[in-house]
Parts: structure tokens; sequence; C-alpha cells
């Protein structure tokens, strides 16, 4: 079927399909603090660790290492949590930072790409490959891509994977390249995560993106029925591994703290 003028995409309300679980309370106990300002997860985890770490110090060795363990248990879960999106919107709120939308290769249509480098820097290494087309501008290709976006979207015929260099947070808008009917599209990361959503060829793209750290690769799926996607439209928040002010004294007050504490056990043991 010949694709036809656009119409405005649906909208699905926002939803969050991968919850993480913050086990800092639930392995601590609960303590009443008082009103200040609002910490993030990470200086919580963090403090949780140094807390726990600290109090294993006038333990045995055995039970300190338990309570070490349990600490480390603790925090990466907190500072490692994943959270799919479908709304663009919704993912811009929850990503924060500066958020880079790319929207344009000056390379050839229809030529075969195995990499994409978005304006922040952040690069795709795809495998096996796709090919470029640029949506709007394609004759009877894409014009039915959401927002009247006219920008470099990319065609694959088969499910594709994408290594990619850190981000914080991740999105871009995928089609069905079949106009008759709606067709599942899957975005599954390598931690496992999956977002699934119903996308109709004829309608608009659909937003697929993620909040969070850790994640090196995705993979998109699509049913044979399908014909293949095309995917575009960037949303990116680079990584850029500098670790927050606030979590760094936290790190180095516990640090300095379990120093003390060890010399002050040695001088202890050695007056007895």
């Amino acid at each position: 079927m010949d694709r036809t003028g656009p119409r405005p995409p649906d909208r699905a309300a926002p939803r969050l399909t991968h919850k993480t679980v913050n086990c800092v309370y639930a392995c601590s106990p609960p303590a009443r603090e008082k009103a200040g300002p609002a910490r993030t997860g990470t200086e919580i985890a963090l403090t949780t660790f140094i807390n726990l770490v600290g109090q294993s110090m006038y333990l045995k060795p055995t039970v300190s290492a338990l309570v070490f363990a349990a600490a480390m248990a603790c925090t990466l879960p907190a500072l490692a949590g994943v959270v799919t999106y479908d709304d663009q919107a919704s993912w811009a709120t929850a990503a924060g930072g500066t958020i880079t939308n790319t929207t344009e290769d000056a390379r050839v249509n229809n030529l075969p790409v195995f990499d994409i480098t978005l304006d922040d820097g952040v690069q795709l290494t795809l495998s096996p490959y796709a090919s470029i087309a640029h949506a709007g501008s394609v004759g009877t290709g894409w014009e039915t891509w959401a927002h009247s976006y006219t920008g470099a979207v990319y065609a694959s015929t088969n499910d594709l994977t994408a290594e990619l260099t850190p981000v914080k947070a991740f999105g871009f808008e995928i089609e069905p390249a079949n106009m008759d009917g709606s067709y599942t599209i899957t975005l599954t990361l390598d931690d496992n995560t999956v977002l699934s959503q119903s996308v109709a060829g004829d309608s608009g793209a659909k937003f697929f993106g993620w909040v969070g750290q850790g994640i090196k690769s995705f993979t998109i799926s699509a049913p044979d029925i399908a014909r293949g996607f095309a995917f575009g439209n960037f949303f990116s928040v680079a990584d850029t591994a500098v670790p927050e002010p606030a979590s760094l004294s936290l790190l180095g007050a516990g640090l300095f703290a379990m120093g003390t504490l060890r010399r002050k056990s040695r001088m202890s043991a050695r007056r007895h």
C-alpha cells in the first residue's frame, strides 16, 4: 500500500515499564532525619554504604565481611536503575541535564551505514547495518513520521543491534515499514529491560527511551509482517563520567572516618 499524507500520531500515556527497587531503606534501619535539602539517590546510597562499612569496623572479621557485602548489594542497584519511557516529554523530565536532539545526517540516501555519531559525541555502532532515508522526502517512504519530522531516519529490514558509548539517558522514534496495520516494535536493552509498543505504519512513529546509566547496547526487533522498520530523531544525555560533588564529599568523608576508626582500633589493641 502506498503511503498517504501524514496525520497526527497516536499519543500513548506515559508509563513506567521497568521499576527499580531502591533497597537502601530495606537494608538499613529506618531513620527520621531533620528536614533539609532533598538528597539524590546517589547521595543516599553512598551514605548508607559508608555507615554500614563504618559500623563493620567494630565487628569480628567474618561479620564485618558480611556487612560489607550487604552494603555493596544495597548500594549498587540504587546507582544503576534503568527506567523505560514511551513518551518523550516524560522522558525529558526524568532525564534532566543537557538533552541533545540529533536530526541530521549528511550522508547520501540509501547508503548502508554501520555507525552513527550524534551531535553530543555519543556513538552508535550498528549490527548488521541500516540504510539512510529521510523522513518526508522519500516519495512514498516515510511521510507519516510523527510531529512533521523531516530529518534523517535509518531503515532496516532485520532486527538490529546497536552498541553505544556511555549515556545517562537515551531515546528515539521508531515506525514499521508496512502501512497495512499495527505491529509490535520491541526495544531490548542489554540488561534485559524490555519496552514494547504497538505502532501503526500509517499514523506516525512512537518514542522509545530509557533513563539510567550502564546500558552498552540495545536491540530493535519487529515481526516479519512489519517488513522492517525505520528509526531516528535521537534524544541523548551523554555520560560525562564526572561524579557529583556531593557524592565525592560523602565518599571522602567516609574513607577518612574509616581510616580514623582503624587507627583508634589499633592503638586500643596495643594498650591492652
